[in-house]
C-alpha cells in the first residue's frame, strides 16, 4: 500500500475526477479522494478533515478555481493548490500563480500532476516543519536568557541571514515553476511539432533548474546541495515526463555523497538532464528495450567523475560529437566548460559521455562527504 494521500477535487466531471484519483494511484499513492463543486460544499470540507492537497478545474457552473483558492486563504490552512483546466489561457495561469495557486496544468496533458503533487507536498511539508522548528526555538528562547547582548544579536542577524535566503530559494523555485507551466501551456497549443519539442526541451531545463532551489529550501544546509539525492528526483522527473516504462527501460544509479554549491550543481545538473533527455528520446526506438546507468564519484578530495551511459542504438555513424552544431551536444560541452572539466563522449554499444571537474570550493564539498560517511 502506497503513502495515504488526501484529495479535496474541486471538480463537476465526476469522469475527470476518477481520472485525477487514477493517476495519482498509478503513482503509487494510496488516494482518498472527495469532490466539492460549490463554496458551501468545499467549506464543509476542509472542516471536516485535514487535505494533503487540493486539485481545482477553473470553471464550475457555480463556482471557479479563483473563489476556491480565496476561500482557502480564509480558512488559513497550508495545502497546496493545483489548477486544471480543460482550455488553454496564459493570462490566467499567470493569474491564478501569482495569487497563490502552485501550478497550473491542461486536463488533456496531466503527466505532470503526480510529480507536481509530490513536489508541493513535500514543499508544504517542509514548510511546516520549519514553523514547528521556529516556533520551539523562539519559546526555548523565552525560557532561557542567553548571557551576552552581541552574542545575542549576533545569532538572530544570522537566523535572520538564514531566513531570508531560504525565502529567496523558495521564491526563485516559484518563479521557475511559472515559466515551467507556460512553456508547458504554449507547447500544446503550437502548430508547428518541432516548436512544441522546443518549448518541452526548455521546460524540463527549467524544471531541472527550479528542482535546485527546491532542495535547498528544504536542506539544512544552504550551502551544499546534496547532489546524489538532486540526480535520482530530477531523473525520475525525466522518466516520467516522457512516459518511459521502467520496465522497458531500466535505470541503475550508484552515486557517491558528493556536495555541490549552487554554482557547480547548477551546470552540472542541466548537462545530466540534457545526456538524459536525449537518450530517452532517441537511445531505444520502437520500443527497444535496455538500461540507464548514472556513476557518481569522488575520485579524489578534488575530483569528481561522472558517467553516464546506454544501451541504446548509439550516436549516427557520421556524427562527431566534437564538432557537431546540433543544440544538444554544444550545450553539453558548454556546460562541461562551464565547469572546468574535461568531456569524452563515446558510442559503440550504446552512448557514454564521461565529465571529470574539480569543484570549486573543495573544502565544502569534501566536509559534505565527510559528514554523509559519519551519517551512515
Amino acid at each position: 500500500m502506497g503513502e495515504l494521500l488526501r484529495v479535496l477535487q474541486v471538480e463537476d466531471s465526476a469522469s475527470d475526477a476518477s481520472l485525477t484519483e487514477r493517476i495519482l494511484t498509478k503513482a503509487g499513492y494510496a488516494v482518498h479522494s472527495e469532490r466539492v463543486m460549490d463554496a458551501r460544499e468545499m467549506s464543509a470540507a476542509l472542516a471536516k478533515q485535514p487535505w494533503d492537497v487540493i486539485i481545482a478545474d477553473y470553471r464550475l457552473p457555480e463556482f471557479d478555481a479563483p473563489s476556491a483558492l480565496s476561500l482557502l486563504h480564509q480558512s488559513g490552512r497550508d495545502i497546496p493548490f493545483i489548477v486544471v483546466s480543460g482550455a488553454v489561457g496564459e493570462e490566467l495561469a499567470v493569474a491564478m500563480m501569482r495569487a497563490g495557486a502552485q501550478d497550473y496544468l491542461l486536463k488533456d496533458n496531466l503527466v505532470r500532476l503526480a510529480p507536481a503533487v509530490d513536489r508541493e507536498i513535500r514543499d508544504a511539508r517542509t514548510r511546516r516543519g520549519r514553523e514547528v522548528a521556529e516556533r520551539a526555538l523562539n519559546e526555548s528562547e523565552q525560557r532561557f536568557t542567553v548571557q551576552g547582548a552581541a552574542f545575542d544579536r549576533q545569532t538572530e542577524l544570522l537566523r535572520q541571514r538564514e531566513t531570508m535566503l531560504r525565502e529567496i530559494h523558495h521564491r526563485v523555485k516559484n518563479n521557475m515553476q511559472v515559466m515551467s507551466s507556460l512553456l508547458s501551456l504554449q507547447s500544446r497549443v503550437a502548430s508547428n511539432p518541432e516548436t512544441s519539442r522546443m518549448l518541452e526541451e526548455n521546460q524540463n531545463r527549467i524544471q531541472s533548474m527550479a528542482l535546485l532551489h527546491e532542495l535547498l529550501y528544504q536542506s539544512d544546509d544552504l550551502a551544499l546541495v546534496d547532489f546524489p539525492k538532486y540526480i535520482r528526483r530530477m531523473v525520475e522527473h525525466l522518466f516520467r515526463f516522457y512516459g518511459v516504462d521502467n520496465r522497458r527501460i531500466r535505470l541503475h544509479c550508484e552515486l557517491d555523497p558528493v556536495g555541490l554549491e549552487l554554482d557547480d550543481a547548477l551546470p552540472c545538473g542541466l548537462l545530466i538532464s540534457e545526456v538524459i533527455s536525449n537518450c530517452l528520446k532517441h537511445a531505444f526506438p520502437e520500443g527497444r528495450t535496455g538500461d540507464v546507468r548514472i556513476l557518481l564519484r569522488r575520485r579524489s578530495p578534488t575530483t569528481v567523475a561522472l558517467l553516464i551511459s546506454d544501451t541504446g542504438v548509439g550516436l549516427p555513424a557520421n556524427l562527431d560529437s566534437t564538432t557537431s552544431r546540433s543544440l544538444g551536444l554544444r550545450l553539453v560541452r558548454a556546460l562541461a566548460d562551464q565547469l572546468r572539466g574535461s568531456l569524452d563522449i563515446r558510442s559503440q554499444g550504446g552512448t557514454e559521455v564521461e565529465l571529470a571537474f574539480t569543484p570549486r570550493h573543495k573544502d565544502k564539498a569534501a566536509d559534505f562527504q565527510s559528514r554523509a560517511s559519519g551519517a551512515r
